[in-house]
């Protein structure tokens, strides 16, 4: 199992497959035109914890994103 992979399965422990997008279903997540590997969507505090102590233990980097809303400049 790859390293991307067993962040996934220990991802989708914490949030639940509906709340773990991969392939396609993150185009609407890209940053500058770069695809994130993995999206994940916490529900509550405890969740984002988890998710930041997962990402710390695979070495994974995290891009925090809010609702979406883009605010005009």
């Amino acid at each position: 199992m790859s390293t991307l992979e067993g962040l996934a399965t220990a991802l989708e422990s914490v949030v639940g497959s509906a709340h773990l997008l991969t392939n396609t279903a993150v185009a609407e997540y890209a940053i500058d035109g770069v695809l994130p590997a993995i999206v994940v969507l916490p529900t509550d505090e405890v969740q984002i914890a988890a998710v930041l102590r997962l990402a710390s233990e695979y070495q994974a980097t995290v891009f925090p994103r809010g609702g979406g809303a883009e605010t005009p400049v």
